[in-house]
């Protein structure tokens, strides 16, 4: 988890996001519904922020939800 939430950083853009979230499914780490909801709320058409702003608050927000999820 320590390595995951690393690679996020401060900021990660969408696309990195999606990935990681492919990435975490496709190794059973979360499920299909997790990553899911996960992706809708990584979209950039959530908010209306400028960069880097919005991806700061995305890293934010999917390591709140990583942790929920992982830490168990």
């Amino acid at each position: 988890l320590d390595h995951i939430l690393d690679t996020i950083g401060n900021h990660i853009d969408q696309n990195a996001a999606e990935g990681l979230i492919y990435q975490l499914q496709e190794g059973d780490f979360i499920t299909r519904q997790e990553a899911n909801l996960m992706k809708a709320a990584m979209s950039r058409d959530i908010l209306i922020l400028k960069l880097p702003l919005w991806d700061e608050i995305r890293a934010r927000l999917l390591k709140a939800m990583l942790l929920s999820l992982l830490s168990q």
